[in-house]
């Protein structure tokens, strides 16, 4: 846990801790403006300040959010500035039958994480993050993923679109999804599997989208189905 952050969200922010690579555990337990500050700090500069001292955070660092539907009482909005700087949104969901009967034998048992192991190092994870740029990506690819951002911007049912932030975010993605997958270039359809990750935490509904039902997920489809696809993708 040396390189990550952990946000907590009651879908709002309410607290927020990290861990530096000195060994030293840094807890950050404010509201509202305060917290902002924080965060915006660390995601955008990629430091962190704590007791009068600003730290660089190591490298690779990742911030990790959680948000829960329900119980927002006594929370803040979080800006929209700094929903654009995370750069995937997942819904996990329930855990599978197996999971959760998995969980619930382990209970009163050693912590679930005594026994976990690295899969990777951090030297390699670097390496990896590296290969990725490398990653071929076609013209028609980058503006297949601009025509879709803006797309967001054009939607009838958004009241805000998604800012630039997100196409870098999209290009990133697809690389990486391409080079998971085992390619070293990016086809449309990595695209379209990542668009939804990457936008819907950076758009806003309007009234239309309410009054006709709409939900974020079924506006990201209707885009998905209205922009013209390339058909091409590999290196020539």
């Amino acid at each position: 846990m040396r390189n990550v952050v952990f946000c907590h969200f009651v879908r709002f922010i309410t607290s927020l801790f990290f861990c530096i690579s000195d060994n030293r555990l840094f807890t950050i337990r404010s509201y509202g403006n305060d917290l902002h500050r924080h965060t915006q700090f660390f995601l955008q500069e990629r430091k962190v300040s704590v007791e009068g001292v600003t730290r660089e955070v190591p490298e690779p660092f990742i911030v990790i959010a959680t948000q829960n539907p329900l119980g927002n009482a006594g929370t803040q909005s979080l800006p929209e500035a700094q929903m654009d700087r995370f750069m995937i949104t997942l819904s996990i969901g329930y855990p599978d039958y197996e999971s959760e009967l998995d969980m619930a034998m382990s209970v009163g048992k050693q912590s679930r994480t005594s026994d976990m192991t690295p899969v990777v190092s951090i030297d390699d994870f670097i390496s990896m993050q590296n290969e990725i740029y490398d990653v071929y990506m076609n013209e028609s690819i980058y503006k297949y993923i601009v025509n879709l951002v803006t797309a967001t911007r054009k939607s009838r049912y958004i009241e805000r679109g998604a800012s630039p932030r997100a196409t870098i975010a999209l290009v990133k993605m697809c690389k990486a999804w391409s080079w998971l997958n085992g390619r070293d270039y990016v086809v449309p359809a990595d695209v379209i599997a990542q668009f939804e990750y990457v936008i819907t935490h950076r758009i806003i509904l309007n009234m239309a989208a309410r009054m006709d039902g709409k939900d974020k997920a079924e506006v990201i489809n209707d885009i998905l189905k209205s922009v013209a696809k390339p058909a091409v993708g590999k290196k020539a």
